[in-house]
Order: C-alpha cells, then structure tokens, then sequence
C-alpha cells in the first residue's frame, strides 16, 4: 500500500509542477510582449567606426 501511496503522490507532485512551469512560461511570454512597443525603440545608424561626411 506504501508503494502505491507513493507512486499517486509522485505523480501529483509531477502534475503540480508541469502546471507552474507552463504558468512561468506563460507569464514570462506575457511580460515580454508587454514591453513590444515599437515608438519606444531607439536606433542608431550602423557604422563600423567610419566617419562619414
């Protein structure tokens, strides 16, 4: 009965977390297309250390 007690309790264990690393990804994805926002992004001309006149 032990054995069984605990294969049920590592499964849970397993499911819980598969569940709050698909909830970490999900908020991670979340947070980074917040911070999209393309009037925010500042460019520079590309050079390579010519001075161009």
């Amino acid at each position: 009965m032990d054995i069984l007690l605990s294969i049920i309790g590592s499964a849970v264990l397993t499911v819980l977390l598969s569940v709050a690393y698909t909830a970490g990804v999900c908020a991670g994805k979340a947070a980074t297309h917040m911070e999209e926002d393309d009037e925010l992004k500042i460019y520079m001309d590309h050079t390579h250390g010519e001075d161009e006149q």
